[in-house]
């Protein structure tokens, strides 16, 4: 090293203890005039700028100096710069996109796409869509098969105006949740996307004929069978009936009769109730009825007789040619007249019922408002307190999950006929649903457990009650427990158990309450280490770097001192984490641990170098 060389970096290493960033930067630009390729001073250069606020100056530094270290054959290195960079500007969606190009390159593909999702975050802050949606299509690129990823997709391509993307996504997903052995999941996304079929319909041109060419291409693909699921291969027989759902929708009447041909084989009610569906709809109403007396013998034997009969009269009197089908004596012929209009036992109008079905889906799809809103529009007294117990018992519901009352709606004048043909409506008034505007809702006899998925009828006029769930006053894991029906484990030997739901709520994006499990779990067991590196991973995706450095100090102060790989990339983190936040003794701290407990880990050369010019 120069005597002028030494001199220089002695001048800057002053200034920068003074804190005169501003000088320390100066002089390392000096010397860079020197020693162009120096990385070390380069990368001294960048930090430098950083602390002098001069982020702009210091983001292109780092770039470079990241692109000199990959160059040089140190693709650590020119990872963290690339890292420092990116930090620079947070909302640069291309930045963070070239940093996962450049994890990717390293085989990193969870990093790779934990910095697609901030590219995607970024790019929404800057109202970018284009952007957004760029990101989002890598990520599903790194993961094809990720249900979680193909439906983010399928909204950013709606956000961006790409609606023949949306439908590609939603056909994918469905697929995706097949091969999972997710039926429920793969009908609902197949529902979703033949739901929207009319409006995408009315694009022109290229447009239209791209729509009609993809609906028809999903429908082909749909498998025959699904294997065997359940009592009956109840999965089969959902996706038979779903195929014969799309055959219809698209006009292909023969393909569908061809595919309802057959038994069924199905031992649940509401596969009997969607099957009487589709061949009404296809004017065969001998075989509707067929399919309604078969379902009706298997509610009998399952002790939900009263709420299958409602839901069959629906469709009997939307296809009116069915009753004369059935049997003699039929228990279907008629539905027992209900109880009075009022009262705790009152049977509730058609189009009140509808509402609350309406209101009670959206809630379990956590639309909050939306049900609220559909509670506030009851008509006349059905908006009152106390009007029937079902209102009251779902708007308790509703203020639960919002967090405040709900205030019963003001009444909105007389109230409608009840109990004639032809005077009750949609939840919302609009014209006639087509026959696959159906929503899956749970049925419950007295006494009996509500595990009996129902098609409603397809204008919505007869649906079927759903048991209601009291609210639980306690915290969002606790609730979780009382909706799923049992106590959640607690205590050290239950750590694994507690670990595993956290991971399915994750896996599902319901990161507020895994994240109350996890941390249940910084306990010292075995679930130690990987709960804490999920929290921080969690926090850092929130842009929470604060909370992330907290929780893994936390962890490093409770957990066993073992070089579990979660527990050596949390000190990684927490060295750089501190770093970052100008606490150079805590970041030292970590750094030596590190490198007692991994001596051999690619990332201490860097680090190292970054404690040196802090």
């Amino acid at each position: 090293m120069s005597a002028e060389r030494q001199r220089i970096l002695a001048e800057a290493a002053a200034a920068a203890r003074r804190g005169d960033f501003a000088a320390a930067a100066e002089s390392y630009r000096k010397l860079l005039t020197s020693y162009p390729r120096d990385l070390l001073v380069r990368q001294r250069f960048g930090d430098a700028l950083a602390r002098a606020g001069r982020a702009e100056e210091a983001r292109a530094v780092f770039e470079a100096l990241a692109e000199s270290y990959r160059e040089a054959g140190h693709p650590q290195r020119a990872l963290a710069a690339l890292r420092r960079a990116v930090n620079l500007s947070p909302d640069d969606p291309e930045l963070r996109e070239r940093l996962a190009a450049r994890l990717l390159e390293r085989g990193l593909k969870r990093e790779a796409r934990a910095a697609l999702e901030e590219a995607v975050a970024a790019a929404h802050r800057a109202g970018d869509s284009q952007a957004a949606l760029r990101s989002r299509r890598e990520v599903v690129r790194l993961f094809p098969e990720d249900r979680e990823a193909l439906a983010a997709l399928a909204e950013e391509a709606e956000a961006a105006g790409e609606p023949l993307a949306a439908w590609g996504a939603r056909w994918r997903l469905a697929a995706a949740h097949a091969a999972a052995g997710e039926l429920d999941a793969a009908l609902e996304a197949l529902k979703t996307a033949l739901r929207s079929i009319p409006a995408a319909a009315t694009c022109d041109g290229e447009v239209a004929d791209a729509v009609g060419a993809l609906v028809s291409a999903g429908c082909e693909s749909l498998p025959a069978e699904a294997g065997e699921e359940g009592e009956g291969g109840s999965a089969a027989a959902g996706w038979r009936l779903l195929r014969a759902e799309f055959a219809l929708a698209l006009g292909r009447r023969k393909a569908a009769e061809e595919i309802l041909e057959g038994d069924l084989s199905a031992e649940e009610p509401a596969l009997h109730l969607w099957s009487a569906r589709l061949f009404a709809a296809l004017g065969r109403e001998v075989d509707a009825a067929a399919a309604l007396s078969k379902g009706a013998e298997l509610a009998r034997a399952g002790g939900t007789s009263e709420t299958y009969r409602t839901a069959a009269a629906a469709i009997i009197q939307r296809f009116p040619g069915i009753e004369a089908a059935l049997p003699p004596g039929s228990s279907l012929r008629a539905v027992p007249a209900g109880a009075p209009d009022r009262g705790p036992s009152a049977r509730l109008p058609e189009e009140i019922e509808a509402r609350l079905v309406e209101a009670a889906t959206m809630l379990e799809h956590g639309l909050v408002e939306p049900a609220a809103e559909v509670l506030g529009s009851l008509p006349g007294d059905w908006g009152r307190k106390g009007a029937h117990p079902r209102i009251d018992a779902l708007r308790r519901r509703v203020a639960a999950a919002a967090g405040v009352a709900v205030e019963p709606a003001t009444p909105r004048g007389a109230e409608p006929p009840r109990g004639q043909p032809g005077t009750v409506g949609p939840a919302r008034p609009s014209p006639p649903a087509p026959d696959d505007d159906d929503v899956v809702v749970l049925i419950e006899d007295e006494g009996e457990s509500a595990d009996e998925p129902v098609p409603e009828a397809a204008t919505r006029t007869q649906p079927i009650p759903v048991p209601e769930i009291e609210p639980a006053e306690t915290g969002s894991v606790d609730r979780l427990a009382i909706y799923l029906g049992e106590e959640l484990p607690s205590g050290p030997e239950h750590a694994e158990t507690r670990y595993q739901m956290a991971i399915g709520l994750l896996e599902m994006g319901l990161e507020g309450q895994a994240a109350e499990l996890l941390a249940g779990c910084l306990d010292g067991g075995p679930r130690h280490w990987d709960a804490a590196l999920e929290l921080v991973r969690g926090q850092l995706r929130k842009g929470r770097s604060g909370r992330a450095l907290e929780t893994a100090r936390r962890a490093l102060e409770t957990g066993p001192a073992d070089a579990n790989p979660a527990r050596v990339e949390i000190l990684v983190t927490a060295t750089r984490l501190a770093l970052e936040a100008g606490k150079k003794a805590e970041a030292e701290r970590h750094l030596a641990e590190l490198t007692r407990t991994a001596p051999e880990h690619p990332g201490l050369e860097i680090l190292r170098s970054l404690c040196e010019a802090s």
